[in-house]
């Protein structure tokens, strides 16, 4: 009978290990179950982030592209800009000159800006010296 009870407790026993060990191994599958689940949510964040940011350096580039092709423009504005600038410039001279030509026009202009660039050759030479001759007669 004291063997029968040895290998009733025996059984038990390993009974006991075997459902230690099952409750074991599914503690451990539940918890690398929560630790996929968060590396997932993880990387899932990550990559809402990262494509968040690609999107925003995308509408960074198409900002700087369009900026660029406004900076391309301006040229032209600018080179329409001085033409009606000029052609303004050209009928109030008109007006006070009714019998000028445009060739009579282009030299006054010419003469005006040649005499504001000696004016400001010869404030700027007051400094230099004697170099200021040899721009001058380069001029």
């Amino acid at each position: 009978m004291c063997q029968n009870w040895l290998i009733f407790n025996v059984s038990i026993e390993v009974f006991m290990i075997k459902n230690i060990i099952i409750i074991a191994l599914l503690i451990s599958v539940s918890v690398g179950g929560y630790m996929a689940i968060n590396t997932i949510d993880g990387l899932v964040g990550t990559i809402t982030a990262l494509t968040i940011k690609h999107k925003k350096q995308l509408l960074k580039t198409k900002v700087k592209e369009r900026g660029k092709r406004l900076l391309a423009a301006i040229p032209v504005v600018g080179i329409v800009a001085i033409g009606w600038f000029e052609k303004q410039e050209y009928e109030e001279w008109k007006e006070d000159n009714p019998d000028g030509t445009f060739d009579d026009y282009s030299n006054e202009v010419i003469n005006a800006r040649s005499e504001a660039a000696d004016e400001a050759v010869a404030s700027y030479c007051k400094d230099i010296g004697d170099y200021c001759d040899n721009l001058k007669t380069g001029l």
